[in-house]
């Protein structure tokens, strides 16, 4: 059978190697099988020096890490061979390389068992440690499969972590999603980078609805910060093309020209933008942000360009208040911003992000010629603002923590939502001598109040409004209530649309890849290494 564990092994230059390996075992455990591959410095130690130790552990954090990145861990000589043991491990065994095949890609390693040691207890592997182990192994196999395929699974098992896992299975699944979500957006910007050199490039992202700030007012210790959540529509699409002169066209073409002449210091840059769909601006679904990141990553792809998402931000001067939709461009999902410390131009950071159950739909409701704060009258709102109560923000950081997030790990959609609006609700208070009130206008507090007497799990305002977020377990129950809120508003009267969460980032593609259904794909930037271990299976 294999048995999973990690095997340490010394390099010529006395540094230990920490490699996760599913071997071979016999029942007496008196010989091993190792599968490396030529390319894995576990197979380049044992070749040199024919000797190490095999780990049975119970510490998937570990042995998570392992899988795509060097770990340091707390170690101690072995006593029959040349080698160390991990001293957290539950059971050490210490071999020597009988038989060593290497014709093939994948070398064959037979070693026999010269010594055993029980360190500790053996806890188990209950099912968040189970689906961990299985997640760090499609982690290192990124290279032969379709990360689509890689994220569906991982997204599978997100949902057993966050049922059974405790803090360290939580932190070590995190890690993995960040890795594959990172390593998606590597080879997006490898692609694009080809594009770039055949001059053509696409991005489609979502839209972001924003649940509210915590702390928007002066003497805050961490100003602004907040909740929101990416959707896959509507959403930005374009696509970019060098050009001997500036050509922009389709919806908002002037506020692309206009991002695109900020961040190449050109007052008219040489490339071919359509637009070719976008959100309506200034209706709470973060359309300056999206815009704005899409130009600067569409053209940095364009020049074969790799930039972090806060160098794409600082060049299109977005997340200079909240860093929701900069954030949520990159990774989508549920996002929580931590706040500015300063008045910097520094992206407030990721205090958290988690996926949304994808069966779940957000049924969003605009009220027609109506229009929310932007540019100067923004600006001004937030110079007016009174100082936000520290108990005010206190309380908002309690319901998102401690209601909201924890409902959302447990996809409990009725306490998801019943938090959610009593989040928006506090909020809004702090706004409410720049509103009129707790919400945008009398049409927004009319629909949150229908959406609330219809039982939908929550309802809220998205940011300064006037879209009205609706949130339904499944897309049945979304579209009847899409229906009810246009027979009871009028189609002429409330625009309504029916999306599921986006828990990916934007997508960077060929202009001549065929148009999706919805924006795809991951971000991150995270060099992995170039000679990795792989969890080692028949």
């Amino acid at each position: 059978m294999i048995l999973e564990g990690i095997v340490t092994t010394v390099g010529g230059d006395g540094r230990v190697s920490i490699s996760p390996m599913g071997p071979l075992v016999t029942p007496d455990m008196r010989r091993l099988t190792l599968r490396p591959f030529k390319t894995s410095q576990t197979y380049a130690n044992l070749k040199r020096l024919g000797e190490g130790v095999f780990h049975v552990t119970d510490d998937v954090e570990l042995l998570a890490r392992a899988a795509v990145s060097s770990v340091e861990a707390e170690l101690r000589p072995a006593t029959s061979v040349r080698g160390f043991i991990l001293a957290q491990a539950c059971r050490a065994y210490e071999f020597r390389v009988a038989r060593l095949d290497d014709r093939e890609e994948r070398v064959t390693i037979e070693v026999d068992v010269v010594r055993c040691e029980r360190l500790r207890d053996y806890f188990g592997l209950n099912r968040a440690k189970h689906a961990v182990v299985e997640a760090a192994i499609l982690a290192t196999r990124l290279d032969f499969l379709a990360l689509d395929e890689v994220a569906a699974e991982i997204a599978k098992l997100g949902r057993i972590v966050q049922k059974t896992g405790g803090p360290a299975e939580h932190r070590a699944f995190h890690f993995l999603e960040r890795f594959v979500d990172q390593s998606r957006r590597e080879r997006e910007m490898a692609a694009a980078s080809e594009v770039g050199s055949r001059g053509s490039v696409r991005i489609q992202t979502g839209s972001r609805l924003h649940f509210g700030l915590i702390a928007p007012g002066e003497g805050s210790p961490r100003r602004f910060g907040g909740a929101g959540v990416m959707v896959a529509r509507p959403g930005i699409d374009l696509t970019v093309e060098m050009a001997p002169q500036t050509d922009f066209a389709g919806p908002l073409a002037e506020r692309a020209l206009d991002i695109a002449v900020k961040i190449t210091g050109e007052s008219a840059p040489r490339c071919r933008l359509r637009v070719l769909a976008a959100p309506p601006e200034h209706v709470g679904l973060g359309t300056g942000t999206q815009l704005g990141m899409a130009v600067a990553q569409a053209l940095a792809a364009l020049h074969g360009e790799a930039h972090s998402t806060a160098e794409l931000a600082r060049r299109a001067g977005r997340g200079r208040r909240s860093s929701v939709g900069v954030h949520g461009f990159e990774r989508g999902g549920f996002l929580v911003d931590g706040g500015k410390r300063d008045a910097s131009d520094r992206l407030a950071p990721l205090s958290l992000r988690l996926d949304v159950p994808a069966e779940w739909r957000f049924v969003l409701a605009t009220p027609r010629g109506e229009r929310g704060l932007s540019g100067g009258s923004e600006a001004e709102a937030f110079r007016a603002l009174d100082a936000v109560p520290e108990a005010a923000a206190q309380a908002l950081s309690h319901v998102l923590l401690t209601a909201v997030v924890p409902a959302l790990a447990e996809a409990d959609l009725q306490a998801c939502g019943e938090a959610l609006y009593e989040y928006g609700v506090r909020a809004g208070e702090c706004f409410r001598a720049s509103q009129g009130d707790v919400f945008a206008s009398a049409a927004v507090a009319d629909i949150v109040r229908f959406v609330r007497s219809t039982g939908a799990a929550g309802a809220g305002q998205s940011s300064w409004g006037p879209t009205v977020w609706a949130v339904a377990e499944d897309e049945g129950r979304a579209r009847d209530l899409a229906r009810r809120l246009q027979e009871h508003f009028g189609r002429e009267r409330v625009d309504v649309l029916v999306t599921a969460p986006l828990n990916r980032g934007a997508t960077v593609v060929s202009s001549a890849s065929p148009p999706e259904d919805g924006p795809s794909g991951g971000s991150g930037s995270l060099a992995r290494r170039t000679e990795k271990e792989r969890l080692a299976h028949t």
